[in-house]
């Protein structure tokens, strides 16, 4: 498998197994407040790049909230017939804080419903939403062994975390949220040596 066809398949795989099983708020950057009765969508999963929204064929999805796949190294053992991709995902949220609709109110039945209230309460807890999306992530990855083929090397572990800026604090881009997950798989290697041919 080339290293195009197993970013893919990947990526292919993060949106049906993670991506589609969550729905996080769409940002609408000119109206935060209360007058905005916010839209969610499902992640999309983008293979190496977020594209801008003017270079996504129509009718393109959200950037954000979203999932960027990508390669960050690759390893050919020839002699192991092994093909190594270190992969990282990179969750992206918006949240600029509370609305009305994020409130749950209970009935006597014991069931619950969406608040209709039209209210805001501008904070910093929007980042749980990224590690909601993490978390998610991570379940799906310690539970699965093979991607379409593709071996998760489960013995190398996941790495995971917030993003960080070059004095290693935690990144503020508010209401944006990040957070970042990376894994190696093992894809195998096949490779026809010509120089053998005339000995078969």
């Amino acid at each position: 498998m080339t290293t195009l066809n197993a970013l893919d398949v990947i990526t292919k795989w993060v949106q049906t197994n993670i991506c589609d099983k969550l729905k996080f708020k769409v940002p609408d950057d000119k109206v935060m407040d209360a007058g905005y009765q916010y839209q969610t969508a499902t992640p999309t999963a983008f293979s190496m790049f977020i594209p801008a929204k003017d270079r996504m064929t129509p009718p393109a999805p959200p950037q954000f909230p979203c999932c960027c796949v990508q390669i960050l190294l690759g390893e050919d053992q020839p002699a192991r017939s092994s093909r190594k991709l270190d992969i990282r995902l990179n969750f992206a949220t918006w949240s600029p804080g509370d609305h009305g609709r994020d409130y749950f109110m209970p009935r006597e039945d014991g069931s619950y419903t969406q608040s209709d209230a039209k209210t805001f309460t501008k904070n910093e807890n929007g980042w749980r939403e990224a590690w909601t999306f993490l978390d998610t992530a991570l379940a799906k990855l310690e539970s699965t062994d093979t991607i379409d083929g593709i071996r998760i090397m489960q013995e190398e572990g996941i790495k995971y975390g917030p993003f960080v800026d070059e004095q290693k604090a935690v990144a503020n881009f508010w209401p944006y949220w990040f957070t970042w997950a990376e894994f190696s798989v093992d894809l195998g290697l096949d490779r026809h040596n010509t120089q053998h041919d005339d000995l078969l």
